[in-house]
């Protein structure tokens, strides 16, 4: 069976409503590798999506911030929401980097090039602003992320520790 044609865009602040069901999806996901984290329970799929939400449109506030839709006839079956960073302090001339926060493929629409063709779109939007770095974070227990960035050419630079307050 040949899937629908992916249609890729950038778009702004007024798509990101339409992001919820995947966001969703995406966090029952990383629910799903990881219950919990550090100690700290899963919350619901609402209650994840209504403070994701706010991020997304706080991150809109700034001029750099972009997603990349991927659509599949009339559904989304993908995105990638791309926020500016600031750059390494230590490293490269300081310039600003991106910091990809969430990429997300719908389980239906896997396997069939919408995940690496949301990079392309991110490296190529990038490249025409002069970004020359990006980043993303990825739980460690979310191994076919991390196989599927891997193949993308993503390597591991930073390892981030977790701790509590107290115990």
């Amino acid at each position: 069976m040949t899937p629908e044609p992916i249609e890729i865009r950038c778009q702004g602040v007024e798509i990101v409503d339409e992001l919820e069901p995947l966001f969703l999806e995406l966090h029952a996901r990383h629910v799903a590798v990881a219950p919990e984290l550090l100690g700290l329970p899963a919350c619901t799929g609402s209650t994840a999506w209504a403070r994701r939400r706010v991020r997304y449109l706080r991150a809109f506030e700034h001029d750099a911030t972009f997603v990349v839709v991927a659509r599949t006839g009339d559904a989304i079956a993908g995105y990638a929401i791309v926020v500016a960073s600031a750059g390494y302090d230590g490293w490269g001339t300081g310039a600003p980097l991106a910091e990809v926060k969430d990429l997300v493929v719908a389980a239906a629409a896997r396997r069939h090039g919408i995940g690496a063709a949301l990079l392309d779109a991110v490296r190529e939007r990038l490249g025409d602003e002069g970004v020359t770095h990006y980043r993303l974070d990825v739980l460690l227990a979310n191994e076919d992320a991390l196989a599927f960035y891997a193949r993308c050419g993503l390597e591991p630079t930073v390892t981030t520790l977790n701790a509590r307050t107290s115990i």
